[in-house]
């Protein structure tokens, strides 16, 4: 009901302003002309056109939806944007979310586009920062404690390089992990087709502990080398953001028991996970084996989340205490596994370690570095960039500094070191690394 009040009587002892208030009432009393037809639902993607009363395509264009973490141009650090202006990255082809490969006239144009895009940020940043002197800019910029970082910078390795091709091979490697046992051994699974230069020979589950590994021969297609190969598969799905949780405030308790590891610790449950369950006993004896066939032949660790862990512990025994002259560890989205005392043997005994990390993923920011934790080298950080909201994001393999523990990359894209995304933990160069939705890891 709608109560209009009047202030005061006119002579005639009519309201002041009732021929108003009668007004009022009979406009709003009547009805209107689409009070009988229900609300139309109109397509979001289309607009009323008031002067044809028809239906006509909104010309708003649609922003696209972007990967989750994605950084945006004015969100870049300095440290990265000067890593970017230098060429410091590969552009990765990709297509609907799959690596694939793809026309070089793609990955130019789209390189030179945001060869544009930084210059512009830069140019910007620059005009910026003539009017920025002063003394809030420079309380701004003060070195305070939270933002000091334990390990020193150092130089890349120069012999560390992105080959597209040859890690799409480690990825599909990597994936197939979460297949069924019965279907590595047969190399029969759905994802083993992305492989079919492997040759597998041994493939052990543990029950009790959920763990699973595979050994076997990579004849690379794309290195012409043939490599023995071990894999550890990661942590389930369901579960990785409250195993990640728990692991914050983990301390490095463990001395490795290898020679030549005086100092270096680990985190007590990565080191049972693979020397208590079968995994350890069954890829060593798999390893020895295959030695005898081969006895110098590389050997290539990989491991996603916390296969990860366990690649980095495994390959350590393997090249300490089996005596394997060469061996390459590839990880992707592994959590921190050691001390920095374990930082510098990993540096000093392993032929080549590449660390794959992923926009804001959850793993590789837990343990903390404040738990005594320092993550291996050398670092290859994925990230998703943006610099059109109307174009997908382009995703770049920047190569960081060889103390595991770069601010330009994986480090220094979240408050105090903690990331929270556990779908950039499940994707890596355009590969799901897990059991699809909905699956039970029967592929």
């Amino acid at each position: 009901p709608l109560v209009l009040t009047m202030a005061g009587m006119t002579p005639s002892g009519v309201p002041k302003g009732f021929p108003l208030a009668v007004l009022l009432l009979v406009i709003l009393a009547a009805p209107r002309a689409d009070a009988a037809r229900p609300p139309s639902k109109r397509p979001s993607i289309f607009s009323r056109s008031d002067r044809e009363g028809v239906l006509s395509p909104d010309p708003r264009p649609r922003a696209v939806e972007q990967p989750e973490g994605a950084l945006q141009l004015h969100n870049l650090t300095d440290a990265l944007l000067s890593r970017l202006l230098a060429g410091k990255y590969t552009l990765l082809p990709t297509a609907a979310g799959e690596a694939t490969r793809t026309k070089r006239g793609f990955l130019e144009a789209a390189h030179a586009s945001l060869r544009v895009r930084l210059l512009e940020e830069a140019a910007r940043r620059s005009a910026k920062a003539l009017f920025a002197e002063g003394p809030l800019d420079a309380l701004l910029r003060w070195d305070w404690p939270w933002n000091r970082r334990w390990p020193a910078p150092e130089p890349s390795d120069p012999t560390v390089h992105f080959d597209l091709d040859h890690e799409l091979e480690i990825a599909s490697l990597a994936t197939v992990s979460y297949c069924q046992a019965p279907n590595i051994v047969a190399w029969n699974c759905s994802r083993c087709r992305n492989v079919p230069d492997f040759r597998p020979s041994t493939a052990a589950y543990d029950a009790s502990w959920d763990l699973q590994a595979y050994s076997g021969w990579l004849s690379s297609s794309v290195t012409g080398e043939e490599a023995m190969v071990v894999v550890f598969r990661g942590t389930d799905a369901h579960s990785i953001y409250n195993w990640a949780e728990n692991l914050r405030a983990t301390k490095t308790d463990f001395e490795l028991p290898f020679p030549d590891a005086d100092g270096a610790k680990v985190h007590s449950g990565f080191f049972r996970s693979y020397n208590d369950s079968i995994l350890r006993e069954h890829m060593l004896s798999s390893v020895k084996d295959m030695m005898k066939e081969h006895p110098y032949a590389a050997l290539h660790v990989i491991g996603h989340s916390l296969g990860g862990a366990m690649a980095s512990i495994c390959a350590l025994e393997m090249r300490l205490a089996v005596g394997v002259e060469t061996v390459r560890v590839t990880t992707f989205g592994s959590p921190r596994v050691g001390n920095p005392k374990f930082h510098d043997l990993f540096k000093r005994v392993m032929d080549r370690s590449m660390r794959f990390t992923h926009n804001n993923d959850i793993v590789p920011s837990v343990p903390t570095l404040m738990m005594g934790f320092q993550h291996v080298r050398t670092e290859l950080w994925e990230v998703d960039l943006v610099y059109d909201k109307l174009r997908p994001a382009l995703q770049l393999v920047v190569v960081c500094d060889g103390s595991g523990e770069d601010p330009a990359c994986h480090l220094g894209q979240c408050g105090y070191g903690i990331c929270t995304s556990v779908s950039n933990h499940l994707h890596y160069l355009g590969m799901r690394m897990g059991a699809q939705a909905g699956t039970a890891m029967d592929c």
